[in-house]
């Protein structure tokens, strides 16, 4: 499978993990999901001298609808190896992740705290799973 293809899988699992964490209402999931596309269109602007990070927003807007599967034997390392900008992409790919938490709290609205200990426990493991710092 083409890198960037499993490479948008592995952001739709990061996508629907994080979205599990924050158990929002409709009106929060609502306003997470407009978050990550105001991200992913805005991919191109945050990384200009990027390739893949670009090509991978791409892929993901236009596979939304019918998102690629995650192969059971899915490694980051293995996908990263031949690719660019590896650790841009380790940080887009949380970026992904923190925006769909931090777009809508708890409350009407989705107005209350943005982070709650169980979303913020979620982004520490993330954070690990991914190698960042």
């Amino acid at each position: 499978m083409d890198p960037i293809l499993l490479l948008a899988a592995y952001a739709f699992d990061i996508l629907n993990r994080a979205g599990e964490a924050a158990q929002s209402t409709y009106v929060g999931r609502v306003l997470e999901l407009l978050a990550v596309r105001r991200l992913l269109e805005q991919a191109h602007l945050r990384y200009p001298h990027h390739d893949v990070v670009p090509r991978l927003a791409q892929v993901m807007i236009q596979r939304a609808d019918t998102p690629p599967r995650l192969p059971k034997d899915f490694s980051l390392e293995a996908t990263l190896s031949g690719l660019p900008g590896g650790d841009d992409v380790r940080r887009f790919l949380y970026e992904v992740a923190e925006r769909r938490i931090a777009a809508a709290g708890p409350g009407l609205f989705g107005t209350g705290q943005k982070i709650t200990p169980r979303e913020a426990a979620f982004l520490a493991a993330l954070r690990g799973e991914l190698g960042l710092s």
